[in-house]
């Protein structure tokens, strides 16, 4: 009940996010942000009835986290086509100022032929253009998301096994607490996908979510992955050390 409750929320929150009024959008962030508290409020509560307390437990085949992913997936549809029509409408109403059009010097330095230098230009982006930034942080916010989720699956499997080996065992207890194990699993604290959608409410809040897309489209790609692949060789490493 609460994973549709927060979807609907989303929806409201994203029609906000769409408005070319400031305050709206701020009121939208506002709302989606509540939207990302009940999202967690579900799993707390989930974990509560199952009689697990604080401890994360993924469960992927029960039905509740098919539900859970995909509320959670259309919810970030919203968030993103939300940012995409307010797009659109600054871009239909033709506004010559930034996020839509960017004022830049002629790239030659040449003149006009009346002796003027540094010429400026009008670039407008397309609507094909507009959606494809929107999808690239969309998705880059469910990659975000799923490489988190795989990655806390894994350290709950090599940590949670019962390992009969003696040695094993307290090499097991020595890996899960050192600071690097800590430091790569808090780090994914700083671009799981819920901080990810984090980042984008508070650059709608501030009035800066084209500076924030244009930076992210790709940049953010890199940034997970290349985490990514340096927690997959620890995990490897970890399995092969405590021989799981």
């Amino acid at each position: 009940m609460i994973s549709f409750a927060h979807l609907l929320l989303a929806l409201i929150a994203a029609k906000f996010i769409s408005s070319e009024n400031l305050n709206e959008r701020r009121v939208g962030a506002v709302l989606f942000m509540l939207r990302s508290w009940m999202d967690s409020l579900d799993g707390s509560v989930h974990r509560n009835r199952a009689g697990q307390g604080r401890v994360y437990n993924s469960e992927r085949l029960s039905s509740g986290y098919y539900i859970d992913v995909f509320c959670d997936t259309v919810g970030g549809a919203f968030l993103s086509f939300g940012i995409l029509f307010y797009f659109y409408k600054v871009l239909d109403s033709k506004t010559k100022e930034l996020p839509y059009t960017k004022l830049t010097e002629n790239g030659n330095g040449g003149g006009n032929g009346n002796g003027a230098t540094g010429i400026n230009t009008i670039v407008q982006y397309t609507k094909t253009q507009l959606f494809w930034k929107m999808w690239c942080i969309g998705f880059m916010i469910g990659t975000g998301g799923w490489c988190w989720d795989y990655s806390i699956d894994q350290y709950k499997y090599i940590f949670h096994t019962k390992i009969n080996d003696g040695s094993l065992e307290t090499l097991q207890t020595y890996y899960l607490h050192t600071c690097f194990t800590w430091l790569m699993m808090w780090s994914w604290r700083l671009c799981e996908g819920l901080v990810l959608i984090n980042y984008v409410l508070f650059s709608i809040f501030f009035d800066k979510i084209w500076e924030f897309v244009n930076l992210f489209q790709y940049m953010g790609y890199v940034i997970i992955l290349s985490f990514f692949s340096i927690t997959i060789l620890y995990i490897k490493y970890l399995k092969t050390e405590l021989h799981l």
